[in-house]
């Protein structure tokens, strides 16, 4: 079976992507993927994510986060191997694109459709205006801005963000609590998008098809091609110490991520925990 889901724009195929998702109960499209509910939290919290649909890379950094297999506490193993209604008690998020200067009419009309309650914003006012967000306040939506200088640090602010059991972040209050642990973290090339893009879904997976444990849960991070990047390094030398970081893959060949960036990479994470082996990464080699 083949389907096209496509509008006039970006905006609009995103609208309806979303809206396939949600709702589309007849589309054999929909009856061969699994239900997403867009409760985050709480089934009284409805949260959407949104970056700039202007360029590439905040919307790469969330990702694995709309990936819906957040939240699948309770999901018999039977269900997971694809009986009726798999993941249908799953939560995933909708991300929604928006131009940069304001808030595009197809993700208004989208965030009150689906009665959006929060939004988390990816990128700085660079990429996502102060504008955007105050149209969004006046709707009454509270909405969170996970941005750095660049599209690097984003990933690591997103990062943290998602690998947070706290019920603030940036001093907001936070539906969050994710808890991805983190224990594999990949590493994309910041300059170029196929890469980051098709590993998605199992940078969201992490151990779920394998051991089953909901929270390891794997970090996507950006870096330069021929060097870590130094926000990089320093969120892999900064977490190692309280979460155990046993494996970095790179996306791509060497054209993507230099061998050099994978060297330096293993001597941030050098001395971490106790890993779900059981060994701990000592090796700075």
């Amino acid at each position: 079976v083949v389907e096209r889901v496509g509008g006039a724009d970006r905006y609009d195929t995103n609208r309806l992507v979303i809206q396939l998702a949600q709702n589309n109960t007849d589309s054999v499209l929909w009856q061969a993927r699994l239900r997403h509910q867009f409760f985050y939290g709480q089934s009284s919290q409805r949260t959407a994510l949104m970056a700039s649909g202007e360029n590439f890379p905040d919307a790469l950094a969330f990702g694995p986060i709309s990936y819906g297999t957040t939240g699948c506490e309770g999901v018999a193993d039977g269900d997971r191997r694809g009986r009726p209604g798999q993941f249908d008690r799953c939560k995933g998020f909708p991300l929604i694109l928006t131009e940069g200067d304001a808030l595009s009419p197809t993700a208004e009309s989208l965030l009150d459709t689906i009665d959006i309650d929060t939004v988390v914003v990816a990128g700085g006012t660079a990429a996502v205006s102060a504008a955007v967000v105050t149209e969004m306040e006046a709707m009454g939506i509270q909405v969170i801005r996970l941005g750095g200088v660049d599209r690097i640090e984003t990933a690591t602010i997103i990062a943290d963000w998602i690998s947070s059991s706290s019920t603030t972040f940036l001093g907001r209050p936070d539906p969050a609590g994710l808890s991805w642990n983190g224990e594999q973290v990949f590493l994309a090339r910041a300059d170029d998008f196929a890469d980051a893009l098709a590993a998605a879904p199992i940078v969201a997976a992490g151990d779920l098809f394998n051991q089953g444990d909901l929270t390891r849960r794997n970090i996507l991070l950006l870096t330069d091609t021929d060097e870590l990047s130094e926000d990089t390094e320093e969120w892999l030398e900064d977490n190692k110490a309280s979460q155990p970081i046993c494996e970095v893959t790179a996306l791509g060949l060497s054209a993507a991520i230099a061998n050099d960036v994978l060297d330096d990479a293993q001597r941030a994470i050098a001395g971490t925990g106790v890993c779900f082996n059981g060994d701990r990464n000592d090796d700075e080699n």
